[in-house]
């Protein structure tokens, strides 16, 4: 997107155009204004701009409110952290801060950050998003705090002058082909090689890698992280963020060679934060039980769930465990605070044969699921001839003598 564009969308007749249009679908509008188009080039970026508001309105509604903020593309809509992550990684940041974002994007980031720090420098590779990524800072009253730089991040660290507090980085997780990766040397930029030279710039690093890493790796990969935070929704795990000390690397050369102990934080911003470390959750004995009909099933958060203190939530919540593998929970009482969703057991069936085919006579609409079962989600609701829908479940499991069992639940 150039700048003759970008002004003609924010000037009052290109937001008044995009308002216009906003509960148009795209695809009729690019037919009925395919023939304005290169008399109009300002006209597929306006539809564009409809289409991502459409979008991206749930995940970022402060951006999206702002009728002058504009996208560089659809896929920046589809990969721009939500408003709610964003607030949390600016909650790392403290105040007045210097702060350096290799990887601006779309910058949902970096102006969330900017309202914490003093002074914010965001490098773009792409020189349409860092046009745009000016232009919405603006927009967003940003300008005095936030400086785009049109780069490639690596090109820039090399000869910087610059001395941040602290580094944040949003590795691309795509590869050529637009494909995903999950592994943090193959995205882009990849980090790890360039911890020597950021130990130069600064003396603290953010990183935002995928929840597909394991946690353990991801710490053995950037030796030096004090913290490890597990973000998300209450349905989803969205992203691990590493809060690296750069003091473990000299010019050139890794200094340290053990792993300090860390500690871990499964996040879901507004609803809960559980921390721990991997030597608490090694060391916690957990109670190994039966659930039994009228006690209280326990499912932790996807959160807590890839954070793993598996061992630990038996011990601190004094709640028993069913099996070693199947990581759900269950007490006589109700535990106020436990990290996920509980629900009243109505019954736990053997799964067998005689309960298999009557089950669908008792219970023809519940919702199923599996946890440490041989037989996959899908696979199971079709042998049990049941459909998903209404408040119950059924949660099938094995227990640690390997026996399989089918517990009936209903929500608290």
């Amino acid at each position: 997107m150039d700048t003759s564009i970008i002004n003609y969308l924010s000037s009052p007749e290109g937001v008044e155009w995009i308002q216009r249009n906003s509960a148009e679908d795209p695809s009729a509008l690019r037919l009925k204004y395919a023939s304005s188009f290169s008399s109009s080039p300002w006209l597929p970026a306006a539809i564009m701009q409809i289409e991502c508001r459409a979008r991206a309105a749930k995940k970022i509604p402060e951006e999206v409110a702002a009728p002058r903020f504009l996208f560089p593309s659809l896929l920046s809509s589809e990969q721009a952290t939500s408003d709610s992550l964003a607030d949390f990684h600016a909650s790392l940041i403290q105040e007045g801060s210097g702060v350096l974002d290799l990887t601006c994007g779309l910058g949902i980031d970096t102006f969330h950050i900017a309202r914490r720090a003093t002074s914010l420098t965001s490098v773009e590779r792409e020189p349409s998003y860092a046009r745009v990524a000016e232009h919405n800072a603006a927009v967003l009253g940003l300008s005095d705090r936030v400086s785009i730089i049109n780069s490639d991040c690596i090109d820039y660290i090399a000869s910087a002058s610059l001395r941040p507090d602290v580094i944040f980085v949003d590795p691309a997780r795509r590869d050529s082909s637009g494909g995903r990766v999950y592994g943090l040397s193959d995205c882009s930029p990849d980090i790890v090689p360039l911890l020597p030279r950021l130990a130069q710039i600064s003396p603290r690093l953010i990183v935002k890698a995928s929840p597909m890493l394991d946690i353990s790796s991801l710490a053995s990969e950037l030796p030096g992280v004090t913290d490890i935070y597990v973000t998300g929704t209450s349905t989803e795990c969205k992203e691990l963020i590493a809060d690296v000390s750069l003091a473990r690397y000299s010019d050139s050369v890794e200094i340290a060679s053990t792993s300090p102990t860390y500690g871990i934080h499964a996040i879901v911003p507004g609803l809960l934060r559980f921390t721990f470390t991997p030597q608490q959750e090694a060391a916690a004995v957990p109670v190994i039980g039966r659930p039994k009909v009228g006690e209280i099933l326990y499912e932790p958060h996807p959160v807590v769930m890839k954070a793993g203190p598996f061992r630990l939530l038996s011990q601190r919540w004094k709640v028993a465990k069913i099996g070693g593998n199947s990581h759900l929970y269950f007490s006589s009482e109700i535990r106020e605070g436990f990290p996920g969703s509980a629900f009243r057991i109505l019954e736990v069936l053997p799964y067998a044969s005689g309960e298999i085919k009557r089950l669908a006579r008792r219970y023809p609409v519940i919702n199923v699921a599996t946890r440490n079962f041989d037989v996959p989600t899908d696979a199971l609701r079709r042998k049990l001839r049941v459909r998903d829908g209404g408040n119950l479940r059924l949660m099938a499991t094995t227990l640690p003598d390997s026996s399989r069992i089918m517990i009936i639940l209903s929500p608290l």
